[in-house]
């Protein structure tokens, strides 16, 4: 994936609780105990916008490794650099501290990103003292870190998630970059149907891998590689619009009438179709610029329609 990007500047309660999931992610995957420690914080903190919403879970979604945990503590640390800030993210992170001998890696996390924290300082230091002495003083790496792929990340989460793990050529995956795209533009909206009633039944993913394998051409292993991306709830309702422009973009209108034909048959598997169900549907619509009478007919072949 190739960028080029400023590091975004996020709210203070936001950037420690990257530094909480640096600390979480120490033995390389997370515990719910520590999830709902750095969510209570957050909730008491910060109201968190789209944007901030989105930077959080790029953290909580993929790990994060040491060398990037010491650089979001130098980045704190430049950016909020008085001793109340500092403060402030050593309690945080200690709260997540493990009982004394039970998690030495954990441990040895906290106390990297607290030494990171005053690196500048001590970097300071080295540099009077090369000054006066001329001890040699190795010019500081910096990275732009993942802020860099937000933008991207944001746009289309589930394609940066193949892109993870399969890298730009998707040529493990066996499908082209555009079709890559498409189909994580299609499970983007097919995620935000079936959850829109918190339910996901056996049903749906009949109906989602049937639509992969015989609409679509992938085979079973594609199949459930793009079910499983689909299933991690990373997307939200505020970018319906545009998934959908994008989407429009790269498809012919009998493709998206046929995808919007399938969403109404996921929203009433279940024989009703529920408010938040019907509202997902009805943006989906407008943003595929889906003809009036092929609308009435998905919402209108329910049996009933429920509150949600």
């Amino acid at each position: 994936m190739s960028v080029s990007a400023s590091p975004i500047v996020y709210p203070r309660p936001l950037a420690i609780a990257k530094l909480m999931l640096a600390v979480a992610w120490a033995n390389g995957q997370l515990v719910h105990e520590d999830v709902l420690k750095i969510r209570k914080y957050l909730d008491g903190t910060l109201r968190m916008n789209d944007q901030d919403l989105q930077a959080f879970n790029l953290y909580q979604e993929y790990a994060i490794e040491p060398m990037e945990r010491r650089r979001l503590a130098r980045r704190f640390a430049h950016t909020y650099n008085t001793v109340a800030d500092r403060k402030e993210v050593c309690l945080m992170i200690d709260s997540l501290a493990p009982k004394k001998g039970q998690n030495l890696t954990k441990t040895m996390a906290i106390q990297e990103i607290k030494e990171a924290l005053v690196e500048d300082q001590i970097n300071l230091i080295k540099k009077v003292k090369f000054k006066l002495t001329r001890t040699p003083f190795p010019a500081k790496i910096s990275d732009l870190g993942r802020e860099v792929y937000l933008e991207e990340y944001t746009r289309n989460p589930l394609l940066f998630r193949l892109k993870v793990r399969f890298g730009d050529s998707f040529t493990a995956l066996k499908v082209s970059h555009r079709k890559a795209e498409k189909l994580s533009l299609e499970m983007s909206l097919i995620s935000l149907v079936i959850y829109a009633d918190q339910i996901l039944l056996p049903e749906e993913l009949v109906l989602i891998t049937d639509y992969l394998k015989n609409t679509c051409g992938l085979s079973d292993e594609q199949a459930e590689t793009f079910i499983t991306m689909a299933l991690c709830r990373e997307c939200s309702p505020q970018q319906i619009s545009q998934f959908c422009q994008r989407y429009t973009e790269l498809s012919s209108f009998d493709e998206r009438q046929q995808l919007y034909l399938m969403l109404g048959k996921l929203a009433q598997v279940d024989h009703h179709v529920t408010k938040g169900e019907e509202h997902i549907l009805e943006n989906i619509a407008k943003g595929l610029d889906i003809a009036s009478g092929v609308r009435r007919s998905v919402l209108g072949a329910a049996p009933e329609t429920a509150e949600a």
